[in-house]
Parts: C-alpha cells; structure tokens; sequence
C-alpha cells in the first residue's frame, strides 16, 4: 500500500536534540552535527546542521536516529537542504531480522525540499553485502539513519528537519497513540527533558490530562517501562532448566538481570534441554521479548503453553524458531493469543547434538494493558510533578515539550507520565530514566588517579567532563605507524587504518589529559606468524626484536620531551621532542598466548627478551620518560614475580627496567569484592577456592613494597560486560564500576583505566563502555565521574575495618579532610558507624547534609561521606596509621 488515502503522518524526530540522533562516517572526516537556528518551508526553528570533510567521492554520512518506530510504518518523510557537495541522500533502516536496506535518491536542488521514500515503491536494497538475509523488508523495523553520499573529496554540508513515519491507519487498533521520547541524559544547567508525541487517530480533537512526576532513583530500582501490550508477566516469577528431566538451574530467566543465564559449556554435547516459567495464573500470551546471551550457541526453539502445569501444546506458529546467530534483544510475537498458566521452551537442533548450548538471558511476557492499574513507580524523593491540559487535533499529532521549573541538580532521575482515561483504548504509561551529568568544573592533572581506556578522538570532549585524567590509546600500534621498513607516519597517512595520532595526542592535551599509549602489534611484513593466520598474523612476535625497538625510540622521540637530529628520525617531517607523552606501555597481554584469541602468539620469556630492548629504546629517545610492561592479563604473583626472577646475560632484571607495573583484571558478572576468578584468564568461568581479588591486590602491593617501592602500579584494565557470557546487568554495571575502583586504590594501586569509553553491542568486551554504540552516557558514566569528583585530589586511599563481612568501607584523605566511601556488597546493610551531621553524596552525584547515625541504610552503590564529626574522622585516621605501621 502506497501513502496515499487512509495514510496518516507520524512525528518520529525533530532532528535537532543532540541526545536523539548519532554522527557517524565513512571517509568524511571531522563529521559532526550542530543544531543551529533555521528555516524550512513555513516553519522557523532548530534544525541539524551536518559537516565534514570528504575525503573521495561516494563518502557517506550517517546519521542514526532514537525514535519509536510504529508497527504499521508504510514509509518515511523528512525535510533536507543540501549546501555543498551532496551527491545523493536518503534512508537506511535495520528490519526485523537485523538486516540493513537502504534507498536513496540523486540530490541536484538546491533550499529546502521534502523527501519521501515509500516502502511499498522506493527501491530498497542491502546497504552493504549480508548474504545470510533475504534482502526484503520484513517488519517491524527496529532503527532509521539517514544517510547521504558526496560528489567528490572537500566539504560537504546539509540541513535536515523533521522525520516523519506515515501509517497505515486500517492497521491502528488504538484511537491515541503515545510516545516519550526523554533524553537520556542532560548536562548540568538544562532544563529541557525532551518531550512526548501524541498521535490522534480519530476524525475528532481529543483533549487529555497528562500527570507527570520526576523523582530520584539513586538506586536505580525502577521496573521496566510497561510496553503497548502490558508489563512484564514474566518477571520475578517461577523459572527452571532442565536437562533429561532433571532440574539443573533455577530463575535465570526471570530475575530482572539481563546478564544471568543458563549455558552448557564446551564438551557437554546436549541432545535438548528445556525451560519453563510458571505464572502462577493463567494469561493471555501476545509477545516475547528475547534477551540472547551467546546467540552462536543456541538452536531451534519451540514454544509450548500449558493450563494446567503439566500438559503442554505448542504455541501456534512458534515450532522450530531458529534463534541462532540473533544476537541482542527481538521480540516473538505470538500471531493467535494463546492462554497459558505455564510456557516450556524446547531448545535442540532437529535431532543433532549440541556441543555446547548457552540458553537466553532473559525473557519477558506480555499480555495485553488493558487489566493493567495506571500507577507511577515509587522510587525516590519527587523533585517536580503536575498536571498538563493539551488537545490533540483531528488525524494528527501534537509533540508537547517538557521543561523542569528549574534547573536539576546532578544525579539519577526517574520521569513517569501517564493519560488516565475511562476509555481502556485511551489510558497510558510510561516512564524514563534519566541522568543529570556534572558541570565541567573538574581540575585535570596528571595526578590524576584515574583513567580511560580509549580510541576515538571525537570522545575527548565527553572524556574530559567524565574527569579522567588518563587516556590509555589503544591505537598507537606498529602496523598503523608503519607501512614499510625503515618508514613512520604518525600523522594519519597508513592505510588502511589512517590513525592520525599526533590530533589524538594534542585533542587531549589540550584537556590536561594525559595519554598513556601501548606500544603493540607486528606488522605483516615483520610478523613470524603463518600465511593462513589471517588477523592473528600482527599478534606474532616479529623477527627482528632491534625493529619493534627502532619503533619504540620513533614514537618516544617524537612525543617525548627531548629533541633529536633528522638523521634519526624516519618520518618524512622529522619532527621531534612534541613533550606530548610521558609514560610508555610496551605491548598488551604478552601473557595470552592462544593462537585464536593471543596477544603474543609465543614464548613469554622472548617477550622479556624484547621488552628490554624496548625499554632501553625509551630511555634512549627520552631520559626522563617512564617504562611501563605490557600490560598483563592478571595480578596474581605467579605472573609478575617473572620480571624479578627471569635474568638477562647482564646480570639485569625485566624489573629493574620498570617504572610503573601495569596489570589487568576482570571479576566478570562477579561482585569485585567476592571474586575469585580473574575472567580475562579463566574464559570458561575458573574453578573454586582461588585466591580472592582483594587478597591477589594485597599480595601485589606487598610484593611491589618488597622488591621495588619507589615503582607506581597501575591497574591499564578493568570493567565489566553488560553482555556476552561474563556479563552484569547496568544496574550492577553502575554499581559494581565505583566499587572496583575503590577496592584497587584502597589497595595500594595508584591509577586505574576503565575499559572502555564506548560499547554497548551485547557481546564479550563490547558492552562495557561508560557511553552506549549511540554515545549516550550510561549509568556507569555518572556513577565514575562522581567518584572522581569527590575523590579528585586524594593522594592516598585505605580501607578501614569494619565488622560486617557484606560491608565495605575505604577512606581518603582530601585537602586535610577525611572522605568516607561505603556499600553492601549484595541487598542492604546498616553503616555501623555514627559519623553525625556531615554532607552525603550518592553514587550519582547527589548531594545534601543528612544526620548520619550507625542505622544510615547502605546498599550496592557506594554513598560518600564528607564534613563529618572532626572527632570521629579523627580516631579513623589514627586507626588507620597504627594499621599501616603494623
């Protein structure tokens, strides 16, 4: 069906919140988006300024959208004005089945025109080669980007407005359709939230009340917005595994955690297995929503429901569902409503074993909204409520924006709105988190005890109002610098990776951030590895150590703080003595060695060997600059005692050419203070009765004491998956973030590096960015960059004692004063200690003076102390001296 009669236009995006839309490119450089004052046809407003610089013809410019997309979506519209060197333009969506189709247009005009593309009579082809997808449009759509392509290298420049959805109304079940569309994030100072659209189906006005209220959700404990089809039936209720009738796990499925599940692992070879949920009544199925662990290790599915917990028939349509290869989250909509006290779902592989199996993380069941209460989570103090009068015309849509009355302190919000109504078709929820950032009024040095794992120059600026003030680089690698024997660019001329590092450097400096790079990889041209190791090939050790050396002196004399003679340097500038870099990493991991997944695909004792010659290369180029190792995967003695006990022909040691020991270490869906296993070594999990994480720390640091003090141990990587078999859920993710932090500092480490700035893909060390894939912060972003606020400053960290085994409590020392950081471990514990009236932040930001008494309520986030009794900081730090001099 064509747009046309019985079509409606829907509001999808105004194009100009910076917190609905992402900028990205291919072969255009310095992309970015500018919401600028503008005109377009008879509207006078915002709209979304486009630039950058093309480096071919055919460059392309994508701009991904956040917007609701309806069910019924029969085509897409949007206002456009190309400035400069746009050669064609149009949409690209991502369907049902994650396949993306894109259709574009020749762009000649020049002002402001609408563009339409049809879904029923635009050409929509693959936008890139996915050959196991069937190269149709199949429904519903899951994203939009709009997308333009350029007529040669230079700038190119366009103006975009207003995306809109038309629907076919034939299919609209509902006579108002709402959306929220709050921003995810605002900085400090804002006002704006963002807004919600009402779509009027009916040929008459309808006027509506729409209440609202925003209240903190500092523990982030709201329930997941309800869907059109209801809450989640599913959730806290009755779920097992069984494997040949045997009950093997219990609630994975329906424990409100996305980062839990069920797996057989390697070897197991399992013919089927099944889980079921008991809903304790009987409901109406109508959708499921599927949250994948390890999608490369799941099957067919089939669906069955039961009345009566015992007999069961499959769910019409919903046999043999192939789940393979899905990744993320989709959604199972169940075409006949089927009633249901219990479901079962068979996992097998028609018949053939399965090697290993990793069951969902999650799974959620809706029913319909119609029995449901219209009631607001409660979830903290309310900061702002009311009520508004709106009427939204005939076969139309109103977008109503939503303002605070003032300004919103930093913290964790939660927005609620609803739309009560005595017609059932009418009434309508809804609610959103949303984080308030800090203003950038952090004082960045290299000081600083904390840092970012990094790559992305256009991040800085988000980097520098996270506070960090470290960059660990991860792009300064020996392939990108090199394209050939005795030849360097730093500048962004190797292909075909183009890392212009000395911008990268200089963006940061200009913040007060220190970079951190590691010096890795061997090129193919110098790489021993085999013909057939594809990728693999530039994790081999090179033939020639005395090269990776001469790479080492190229980067450290030019970034250094010492100047040299041309006859030395092998860039074609011959610059040097940039005073941009002060410490120097040399490798990553030398300790993984797996031929599939290894960063040093050999010996581990040639990597000491080729470390000191690139040790020695550092000083040689910069006197003043400091060694670090390559980072290792682990922080148990086994490994770093190496440096002290492996001897070269002179007598030296790998230690002695250290200046800060860089380790790593990953707890994985394990809370940091209780685990064990260090997941980044153990993939599969590892084995009980390991040392403990804080105890591996104390070992570490006592070790440090007693071969070396005077040498600083950093701590290059950690964090967690919010996806992917080691993962946590985002609330954890928040939680467990600061925590970790705390517990290394509290230990003796001087700086630590979260991995990393951005990543939200749902697989292993793709999903533990502080921003998502679309450059929104995270919960995990506010919850680090309050740490390093009320922490900025401190020079040294210690635990303090305390008699409860879920409790933890670390001290530090800012400008004379005493700051208290404490959590439970797991659900809630009292502080236990009477500090009295002092200021109290939250792990989100959020501050005020509370009277704390040995009763104040801790839970998993840790809440900060400060300005408390002078005499109670007074017997803690006392305390805390005679346990250091023990």
């Amino acid at each position: 069906m064509s747009i046309g009669y019985g079509s409606q236009a829907v509001f999808l995006s105004g194009l100009n919140q910076k917190n609905d839309i992402k900028i990205s490119a291919w072969q255009i450089n310095h992309i970015q988006a500018i919401t600028s004052a503008g005109r377009y046809r008879d509207y006078e407003g915002d709209v979304l300024q486009l630039t950058g610089q093309a480096n071919c013809k055919g460059a392309k410019g994508d701009l991904s959208v956040r917007a609701a997309l309806p069910e019924s979506l029969m085509a897409l519209s949007f206002y456009a004005n190309a400035q400069e060197n746009v050669n064609r333009i149009g949409v690209q969506v991502v369907d049902s089945e994650g396949e993306s189709l894109s259709s574009t247009i020749p762009y000649t005009d020049s002002g402001w025109k609408e563009l339409r593309f049809d879904f029923a009579e635009a050409e929509f082809i693959q936008a890139y080669k996915q050959g196991d997808k069937n190269g149709e449009m199949d429904f519903p759509l899951k994203r939009v980007n709009v997308v333009w392509f350029t007529n040669g290298p230079g700038e190119t420049a366009l103006q975009i407005n207003s995306l809109i959805g038309w629907v076919d109304q034939a299919q609209v079940t509902n006579p108002l359709q709402f959306s929220l569309a709050i921003s995810p994030a605002i900085e400090s100072g804002e006002r704006s939230l963002g807004n919600v659209v009402v779509t009027n189906y009916t040929s008459e006005p309808q006027n509506l009340t729409l209440n609202y209220l925003l209240q903190l959700d500092s523990q982030l404990v709201a329930p997941p917005s309800p869907t059109a089809l209801g809450t989640d039936e599913a959730r806290d209720k009755l779920s097992w595994t069984e494997r040949n009738g045997e009950e093997v796990g219990v609630g994975t499925l329906t424990d409100g955690n996305d980062a839990t599940c069920y797996r057989f692992n390697w070897g197991t070879n399992v013919d089927e297995a099944k889980q079921y949920i008991d809903f304790g009544e009987i409901i109406e199925l109508r959708l499921l929503r599927v949250k994948a662990s390890d999608a490369n290790w799941v099957y067919k599915v089939d669906i069955e429901a039961s009345l009566d917990g015992s007999t069961y028939e499959a769910v019409p349509g919903l046999t043999n569902l192939d789940w393979n290869g899905k990744w993320g989250e989709f959604f199972v909509p169940v075409e006949i409503p089927t009633k249901a006290r219990r479901i079962r779902l068979r996992y097998h592989n028609n018949g053939d074993s399965m090697k290993a199996l990793k069951l969902p993380n999650e799974i959620s069941v809706y029913d319909g909204a119609s029995d449901e209460p219209l009631e607001f989570p409660v979830t903290g103090q309310s900061v702002d409520a009311g009520l508004l009068n709106v009427t939204i015309p005939a076969n139309s849509y109103k977008v109503i924006p939503f303002s605070t009355k003032e300004a919103l302190d930093t913290g964790c919000y939660l927005f609620s709105i609803m739309n009560e109504s005595k017609n059932p078709n009418m009434g309508w929820i809804s609610w959103s988190t949303l984080l308030v950032l800090p203003p950038r009024d952090i004082s960045i040095s290299p000081d600083s005890h904390f840092g970012m794992n990094a790559s992305w120059t256009e991040l800085a600026a988000m980097n520098g109002l996270l506070g960090v003030g470290w960059i660990r680089f991860e792009n300064l690698k020996w392939p990108m610098m090199s394209p050939k024997p005795g030849e360097f660019n730093f500048t962004g001329e190797v292909a075909p990776w183009r890392v212009n590092v000395d911008e990268y450097v200089e963006t940061y400096h200009d913040l007060g951030i220190s970079v951190l790079p590691y010096l890795f990889e061997t090129p193919e041209f110098e790489s021993i590895g085999p013909e057939d190791a594809g990728n693999m090939i530039f994790h081999y050790p090179p033939r020639n150590y005395e090269d990776y050396a001469e790479f080492v002196f190229q980067t450290v004399a030019r970034y250094g703080s010492q100047t040299h003679p041309a006859d030395v340097l092998m860039t074609e500038d011959k610059v040097s003595g940039l005073n941009l870099m002060t410490t120097y990493e040399l490798w990553n991991e030398p300790n993984l060695d797996a031929p599939s997944w290894g960063h040093w695909i050999g010996p581990y004792d040639e990597y000491l060997k080729m470390f000191r010659l690139g040790a020695i290369a550092v000083k040689r180029a910069d006197p003043t600059a400091q060694v670090s190792n390559g980072g290792l995967a682990g922080t148990e003695l086994s490994l770093v005692d190496r440096f002290r006990t492996y001897v070269y022909e002179d007598g030296t040691t790998p230690l002695d050419y250290i200046d800060v020991l860089s380790v790593h270490h990953y707890t994985g869906p394990i809370a940091p203070e209780i685990a064990t296993v260090n997941t980044n070594i153990e993939r599969n999990g590892g084995s009980a009765g390991q040392m403990s994480f804080e105890d591996n720390l104390t070992e570490l640091i006592e070790w440090k004491q007693r071969y070396k003090p005077e040498m600083k141990v950093w701590m290059t990587e950690t964090g967690f998956d919010t996806g992917g078999r080691m993962a946590v859920g985002y609330r954890e993710h928040a939680a467990y973030t600061p925590r970790n932090i705390l517990t290394i500092l509290g230990h003796g480490v001087d700086k630590v590096f979260v991995y990393r700035e951005k990543g939200s893909t749902p697989t292993q060390h793709s999903s533990s960015g502080m921003l998502d894939n679309d450059l929104q912060p995270r919960p995990a972003f506010l919850t680090y960059a309050t740490l390093i606020r009320v922490m900025d400053g401190v020079e040294h960290f210690f635990q303090v004692p305390h008699a409860d085994e879920n409790v933890r409590v670390y001290g530090a020392v800012k400008n004379g004063q005493l700051i208290l950081a404490a959590w439970a471990i797991e659900d809630t514990a009292p502080l236990g200690i009477n500090l009295g009236e002092g200021q109290v932040t939250d792990s989100f930001g959020h501050t005020g003076m509370k009277q704390v008494g040995t009763s104040f309520p801790l839970n998993i986030f840790p809440t900060y102390f400060s300005d408390f009794n002078g005499d109670v900081a007074s017997k803690i730090l006392s305390e805390a001296h005679d346990g250091a001099a023990e």
